[in-house]
């Protein structure tokens, strides 16, 4: 892996006098998810602390405006892109401008707009600035109508003097409706990347596209309450800090909060301090709207604190109904962790569904918990309500691979579907004395033949702006599911000038071969290149060995 990293410089402003925040472990690199020629944050530039403003060029849109028309002040530019927001524009420019743009935070109130930020431009917090422990970068309330586009551009805050609080978020949208995010990284808040809560009324209908979110306090993105969430293509990376600390962590306040239409899609989750994913809907009840929650062709992948990749929680006193479905998805556990937990679902619950996903819990120098647990905790009298469709599962960990976390006078329901567990010292499901509505196929083998996996290209070359696609072809026994991982190099960047991927595919049983489709994008500048090289190849996994070679596909125009 490679471990570069581009490391932010906060904007200069009052002292703090605090101390470094210690040394926290981050280890997903930064190019690892962004491609071999990841663009590094703008230096500050030696410049005239207030720039004078710079006129419209007479060709523009009289709609459109530039923030740098307003002026520029390289410590403190908040006046500018707030009076930006505030205008009557509906196009507002965020432009590149030496040292970038320094802020207090920012707010949007008002609908019809669209918000460009130019590539490799940098919106950094000041330092000393946001005291107030709900002090965010940006923050959208009651809006309707909104485009915010940073392909290439970053949003910063300097989360080493966040010491208390959870709440400073680098996004908060409230009460907003038809948004769509896409483009930017957030990095280094002292609370969530991206956070959507209640206004006015619930959000709904948000689209977050080819977002990285990365090193982030408490989570990378909390989700409250709303009708209608897309996401797709995001990165949510080494979330530490203070908890809950997940990748995205669903979490309503009250019952009458919403988790309804919600899809993520391309997504992947690394170097989290808890888990990837989770679902905590311990304020809903029984009359709470159904949650509706689909997670498809994405990644988690080796959080770093030990718990469940992937945990779904619900009150101790009462259920909430609804789905919540991983399909054609991979769960990589790394040492010390697990698959999947479910914690106090009881019968009328919301069902989790684990569909052609599979699972590698591979490498575990010692066991906290089974590679799938369910578990009762001690309030629960019933729990469990896990479906399996045409799951595999490799793992090297000794004894059940599903496991309940044996309280007394407890019963285990509704664990149903079809596994296949591939494993040298893997026994049977422990599921305590007397479970009910059990009706689980399990297929528990030492060992399968490895399939060999290539990769190659629909077409070797497609214009931007048109979709690409990859080929993955598999020999030998094509009667199971088989994921695989695979990686992506090359010199077109990943969110940039190609979309998000979750880097697995998976064969459905009977299949010979999955293929991939990639957005593509037209170049965005003059200086970027015309010709960009995306290359895509099988990465080592589980099950399978990778056959040499690689699918090239250039991107043009």
């Amino acid at each position: 892996m490679d471990t570069t990293t581009d490391e932010l410089t906060p904007a200069a402003g009052p002292s703090t006098d605090r101390d470094p925040e210690p040394n926290s472990p981050v280890v997903i690199a930064r190019r690892s998810v962004l491609g071999a020629a990841v663009a590094s944050g703008a230096a500050l530039a030696v410049a005239p602390t207030h720039v004078a403003a710079a006129p419209v060029p007479a060709d523009e849109q009289e709609d459109v405006l530039r923030v740098s028309s307003l002026g520029h002040d390289l410590l403190d530019s908040t006046e500018f892109l707030q009076a930006a927001l505030d205008s009557e524009h509906s196009t507002i420019i965020i432009d590149h401008v030496p040292g970038g743009w320094s802020t207090r935070p920012l707010f949007l109130r008002r609908s019809n707009v669209t918000i460009i930020i130019e590539p490799d431009v940098m919106v950094r917090a000041i330092n000393g600035t946001f005291t107030g422990a709900n002090d965010c970068l940006l923050t959208l309330t009651d809006v309707t109508d909104v485009t915010i586009s940073g392909y290439g551009a970053k949003f910063a805050m300097a989360k080493p003097e966040y010491q208390t609080g959870e709440w400073r978020m680098a996004l908060k949208i409230l009460g907003s409706r038809n948004v769509l995010v896409e483009g930017l990284m957030l990095r280094d808040s002292g609370g969530d990347g991206v956070y959507l809560g209640r206004g006015a009324t619930l959000c709904r209908d948000i689209t977050l596209r080819d977002l990285v979110v990365d090193n982030h306090r408490r989570q990378g993105m909390s989700v409250i309450t709303v009708e209608g969430l897309e996401i797709e293509g995001c990165a949510f990376l080494n979330t530490n800090g203070t908890a809950p600390q997940s990748g995205i962590d669903f979490e309503p306040n009250a019952p009458d909060d919403k988790l309804t239409d919600i899809v993520l899609r391309d997504c992947w989750f690394a170097g989290n301090m808890t888990s990837g994913v989770m679902l905590a809907g311990l304020p809903l009840t029984p009359t709470s709207t159904p949650v509706s929650i689909v997670i498809e062709r994405s990644t988690v992948s080796q959080q770093v604190g030990g718990s469940p990749q992937v945990m779904v929680l619900s009150s101790p006193s009462q259920q909430f109904p609804g789905t919540f479905e991983i399909r054609d998805s991979l769960i990589h556990v790394n040492e010390g962790s697990s698959a999947f937990r479910t914690f106090r679902t009881g019968p009328g619950g919301v069902l989790s569904k684990l569909t052609r996903t599979g699972m590698w819990v591979w490498g575990c120098a010692f066991q906290v918990y089974p590679p799938v647990q369910v578990a009762a905790g001690t309030t629960t009298t019933e729990y469990g309500n896990i479906h399996f469709t045409d799951v595999v599962m490799h793992t090297d960990q000794p004894g059940p691979f599903l496991a309940t976390d044996h309280r007394e006078n407890t019963t285990v329901h509704d664990i149903t579907g079809a596994i296949t567990v591939v494993g040298p010292a893997v026994e049977k499901p422990d599921l305590g004395p007397d479970p009910q509505g059990v009706d689980l196929d399990a297929t528990i083998v030492d060992s399968v033949p490895a399939a060999t996996v290539s990769v190659r290209p629909g077409r070797s070359s497609v214009i931007g702006g048109k979709p690409a696609e990859v080929i993955f072809t598999r020999t030998g026994d094509r009667s199971r599911p088989l994921a695989i991982a695979y990686e992506t190099s090359g010199g077109a960047r990943e969110r940039y000038d190609y979309g998000g991927l979750g880097k697995v595919a998976v064969f459905a049983p009977g299949a010979r071969e999955v293929r991939v489709a990639i957005r593509t994008f037209a170049r965005r500048r003059e200086v970027d290149l015309e010709r960009r090289e995306l290359v895509v190849s099988v990465a080592v996994g589980h099950g399978y060995v990778p056959h040499h070679g690689s699918a090239t596909i250039q991107i043009q125009g």
